[in-house]
C-alpha cells in the first residue's frame, strides 16, 4: 500500500511514548553527556538537483570526526518523489551518521505518496526521546498538500505528557520545519505550542524553511535556522556538561569554517510568568492596559513599542483578535473577540480542523476534517446530526447525491455514508491517499480520483467497482483536485500538467489540454468548473483558462498584473468568473465569463492561497491565510465585510446560501454567520 496515514505516523511516534521509559522519572536529575549534533535542513534532493553539493557537506561534516549524531529539519527532497528519496538514502548511506528527521512542506506539498516515501526512508514523520540526558522533540509541523505549517492537537498532546514525566530542570531542543517567533507567522498555532512548553527547561528550537542563517529569541528560548545543506549551511550543537551549556557554531557558504554564533546555559533560566498588559474592553475598539514597557502586536501585525498606559488598536478586520506583548524574554499573549463585522449565528466545535470545502446539501453542512471525521451539520442551527470517522487525514471534500454522501481519506479508504444517519453503506480501498473529491455519474454511480493516478467508479448503492482508469505513469501521474462532470465527459486537473476529459464510462481519455510545460504549475490544485458546456480552471503560475468542454480547445486564457492566479479554483456568477490570485495584496478578481476581460478587482489585503470562492444570489465569500473571512459583491466587487476567525490558517473554501456564510480554518471550529441585508 502506497500510503502512510496520520494516525500511522503518529502511532510510530506512540510507539516510543509507550515505552516503559513513559513512567515519571523519580531517581533525581538525569546526568547529562558531552554529545555533538549536526544539525542542517532543507537538503531539497531532487531527481537533478542538489545531490553532488549536499554530499559535499555530508563528507565535510563527517570529516570532523566529532559529530555523534544529526537532525535533518525538513525539506528532505524537493517534490517528495520516491526517486528523490532514494538518491537522498544513497547520501545517507554514505554518511554513516545517526540522522533524525522530520518532514518539510516540500516533502508533502505536491506529491500524495510523499509522506510514505518519507517514512520508509527517514522514520516517524514526529520523534520523542531523552539522549544523553537531553530531552528532543521532533514536531512535525507539516500538512499534507500544504505550504504552511500547523501542529496537531494530539502532537502537543504527546509532547506534554512526555514533558510532564522529566524532571523540570532537564534542558529540552526541539525541532520544527516551520519556524516559530518570528514576526511573519508561518505554523497557525505556535502559541499552542507555547502553552505547552512554557513551564519547562526548553533551551533551543531548530527550524527551516526559511533558507536563511539567522538567530533570534522567542519567550525567552534561542531560535536557529541554517539556509539549505545544498547552500553550504549547516551548525554544530555542543552539549558541554562540564561548562553547563550548549554552544551553537555555524558554517556558511560565505564563512566555511566553523563560527560561534550562542552559547546557552543548561541550567534552567525561564521567566515567570509575565504580566505585561490587562484588557478592559474587547469590544468595538480593544481597549488594552499597558503595564510595562514593552512591544505589542495585533493579530500578527507589526510590532510597536508601547510604554504604560491605556492602549486603543485598531484591528485589521473586526473578529477575533491575537494579542501579544514582549519585553525581554517575557512574551504574553491573549485572544479576544472584538465587534464583529458580520453577525455571528452560530459556531460548532469540532475534532480537527478543516482543510476541504464546505458542501451545503439539503439544508444541511457536510464538513470533513483533518483528523479523518465527517459531520452533517444543521445548517440552520449548527446542531450536530451525526459524525462518522471515516479514517485519516480528510482533504477529500464530501459530496452527497440520492441519499448518500461520498468521502476520501489520506488512508486510501473510498466511504460511502448514509445521508440520514451516517452509517456506513460501503467503503472500498484505494492503492494511494484520496485527496481528490469525488463526483455522480448518471448512471447512478460516482466517480472519485486517487493520490495513485487512478479514477475509480462505483456503483452508488452496492459500491462494486464499474471501472478504473489510469494516468500516465510518472512522478506527477497524480490528481488531488475535484472531479466534475456534464454526463457526457469526466473533467479534472492533473500534476502532470495536463487537464482531461473522460468518456463517463471511463473507457477513453477523450481529449487533453497541456498547461505550461512545468509540473509546478500544474492545474492540479485549484478545482476545475463547468458552466454551459465550458471548462474553467487555474494553473499556478498566472493562468486562467476557458476551454471548449467538448474538444479541449481554449476559447481564452487570461493573466492578472498583479497578484497572480494560482491555487484558488473560479466560480461563476452570472456572466462573472471569479478567482482569487496568489500575493501579498490578497485580489480577487471577476472577468467576464465569455470574454476573459476583467470587470473588476479587489484586494482583501491578506494573503489568499488554496481558498475558491464561494457564490450564491449577490455574494462571493473566500478566505485569506490569516484567517480572515472576505464577502465581496460579485456584481461589482464591492468589499461588503472582512472578518476573522478564530486563529487558524484558512485554506479551505467556505460555503455560502441565501441566509449565511459558513467558514472553517485549521482552528478546530466551524462558524456561520449571517449575510447583511
Amino acid at each position: 500500500m502506497d500510503h502512510l496515514t496520520r494516525r500511522e505516523f503518529l502511532a510510530a511516534s506512540g510507539a516510543v511514548l509507550a515505552s516503559p521509559w513513559l513512567a515519571k522519572w523519580d531517581s533525581g536529575p538525569i546526568p547529562i553527556q558531552p554529545a555533538k549534533i549536526a544539525f542542517f535542513s532543507d537538503t531539497h534532493v531532487g531527481i537533478k538537483s542538489n545531490f553532488e553539493q549536499n554530499r559535499e557537506m555530508f563528507n565535510e561534516m563527517k570529516s570532523l570526526k566529532s559529530v555523534d549524531w544529526g537532525i535533518n529539519g525538513g525539506d528532505v527532497t524537493d517534490y517528495g518523489w520516491r526517486r528523490e528519496y532514494a538518491r537522498y538514502k544513497v547520501l545517507l548511506d554514505e554518511f554513516q551518521i545517526e540522522t533524525h528527521h522530520i518532514p518539510g512542506n516540500h516533502d508533502v506539498r505536491w506529491s500524495p505518496l510523499g509522506p510514505k516515501a518519507f517514512s520508509e526512508v527517514c522514520g516517524p514523520v514526529s520523534q520523542f526521546f531523552l539522549k544523553g540526558g537531553i530531552f528532543f522533540g521532533l514536531l512535525d509541523s507539516s500538512v499534507p498538500l500544504s505550504h504552511y505549517g500547523h501542529f496537531e492537537a494530539q502532537m502537543l498532546e504527546t509532547l506534554g505528557r512526555w514533558l510532564e514525566k522529566i524532571p523540570a530542570e532537564t534542558p529540552v531542543i526541539l525541532a520544527t520545519h516551520h519556524w516559530v517567533g518570528r514576526d511573519s507567522v508561518m505554523v497557525d498555532n505556535e502559541l499552542a505550542l507555547l502553552e505547552v512548553i512554557r513551564p519547562y527547561n526548553v533551551k533551543l528550537v531548530l527550524t527551516g524553511h526559511g533558507h536563511s542563517d539567522l538567530d533570534w529569541e522567542w519567550a525567552g528560548i534561542h531560535c536557529t535556522m541554517n539556509k539549505g545543506l545544498y547552500q553550504g549551511s549547516y551548525e554544530l550543537i555542543e552539549i558541554d556538561p562540564a561548562l553547563d551549556v550548549i554552544r551553537l557554531a555555524r558554517r556558511t557558504q560565505e564563512q566555511p569554517t566553523l563560527e560561534p554564533i550562542a552559547s546557552i546555559p543548561l541550567k534552567s533560566e525561564r521567566p515567570s510568568k509575565p504580566n505585561l498588559f490587562a484588557l478592559t474592553n474587547s469590544k468595538a475598539d480593544l481597549r488594552i492596559v499597558v503595564k510595562e514597557d514593552c512591544e505589542f502586536r495585533v493579530s500578527a501585525g507589526k510590532w510597536t513599542p508601547q510604554e504604560p498606559g491605556s492602549l486603543t488598536l485598531a484591528p485589521v478586520a473586526p473578529g477575533w483578535q491575537s494579542l501579544e506583548a514582549r519585553r525581554g524574554a517575557e512574551f504574553e499573549t491573549a485572544c479576544v473577540r472584538t465587534e464583529s463585522g458580520l453577525k455571528l449565528a452560530w459556531e460548532k466545535a469540532l475534532s480537527g480542523g478543516v482543510y476541504s470545502h464546505l458542501t451545503l446539501v439539503e439544508g444541511s453542512l457536510l464538513v470533513s476534517t483533518m483528523d479523518g471525521v465527517v459531520y452533517k451539520l444543521d445548517a440552520q442551527t449548527g446542531e450536530q446530526r451525526w459524525k462518522r470517522l471515516v479514517g485519516g487525514y480528510c482533504h477529500s471534500t464530501p459530496v452527497g447525491n440520492q441519499g448518500v454522501v461520498v468521502v476520501g481519506t489520506s488512508e486510501g479508504n473510498i466511504c460511502a455514508l448514509d445521508f440520514e444517519s451516517g452509517e456506513l453503506l460501503w467503503q472500498s480501498r484505494a492503492n494511494g491517499p484520496i485527496y481528490g473529491t469525488a463526483c455522480f455519474l448518471k448512471s447512478n454511480s460516482v466517480a472519485i480520483p486517487s493520490g495513485d493516478g487512478t479514477i475509480r467508479a462505483f456503483d452508488l448503492n452496492s459500491g462494486s467497482r464499474l471501472w478504473r482508469w489510469h494516468m500516465p505513469e510518472g512522478d506527477t501521474g497524480f490528481v488531488q483536485s475535484k472531479l466534475v462532470t456534464d454526463g457526457d465527459r469526466i473533467y479534472f486537473g492533473g500534476w502532470n500538467s495536463r487537464l482531461y476529459a473522460l468518456a463517463p464510462d471511463g473507457s477513453k481519455e477523450l481529449w487533453s489540454f497541456l498547461t505550461p510545460k512545468s509540473f509546478a504549475y500544474s492545474p492540479a490544485i485549484g478545482d476545475p468548473l463547468l458552466h454551459e458546456g465550458r471548462l474553467f480552471a487555474v494553473a499556478n503560475g498566472n493562468a486562467l483558462y476557458c476551454l471548449d468542454g467538448a474538444n479541449g480547445e481554449k476559447v481564452w486564457e487570461a493573466s492578472s498584473p498583479r497578484d497572480k492566479f494560482g491555487y484558488s479554483g473560479p466560480s461563476v456568477m452570472g456572466d462573472v468568473v471569479v478567482a482569487g490570485c496568489l500575493g501579498d495584496l490578497g485580489e480577487v478578481r471577476g472577468l467576464d465569463v465569455h470574454t476573459g476581460e476583467e470587470r473588476w478587482c479587489t484586494a482583501t489585503g491578506q494573503t489568499i492561497y488554496d481558498s475558491s470562492p464561494a457564490v450564491h444570489g449577490e455574494f462571493v465569500a473566500i478566505g485569506s491565510v490569516s484567517g480572515q473571512l472576505n464577502l465581496i459583491k460579485g456584481r461589482t466587487g464591492e468589499l461588503v465585510a472582512r472578518e476573522r476567525l478564530r486563529p487558524g490558517h484558512f485554506l479551505s473554501s467556505p460555503a455560502i446560501d441565501t441566509e449565511r456564510v459558513y467558514a472553517a480554518t485549521f482552528n478546530n471550529v466551524v462558524a456561520a454567520y449571517n449575510l447583511p441585508r
